[in-house]
């Protein structure tokens, strides 16, 4: 969770794809070429994000285990954070906001078989 949340204060767009599961509806459902395969654009977005947005005061609020046994073990993680929009046309730095969500992390294996935890998804406003 830390390092992905530093991924988003460094704009590091390559690495929030790296530890997201492939499970994860932005990867699954990504934009489509004209031959019909999908193609995530998270690693851009992400990007693009972070040249307008920065991401600062990471606070984990909850820590929980969650179902699953195996290569599918989930965890949950509450946080909060706050953000200030910085690249907006016309205005220096726009006023703090503070966000919270609740995450699920699952385990899955790398490409050497090694057991790694990767973002599934989160709902925005909890924790």
């Amino acid at each position: 969770m830390r390092t992905r949340f530093s991924a988003y204060a460094k704009g590091k767009g390559l690495y929030v794809v790296k530890t997201t599961h492939p499970d994860n509806p932005l990867l699954m459902e990504g934009a489509k070429t004209k031959t019909g395969k999908v193609v995530s654009t998270l690693a851009r977005d992400v990007e693009a994000t972070c040249k307008k947005v920065r991401f600062y005061d990471l606070d984990i609020v909850r820590d929980v285990k969650g179902k699953g046994k195996g290569d599918a073990r989930e965890h949950l993680v509450g946080f909060r954070y706050k953000c200030r929009v910085v690249g907006q046309q016309g205005f220096n730095e726009l006023p703090e906001e503070k966000h919270a969500e609740l995450s699920t992390f699952r385990t899955t294996r790398d490409d050497d078989g090694n057991e790694v935890w990767k973002f599934v998804d989160g709902i925005q406003g909890s924790t």
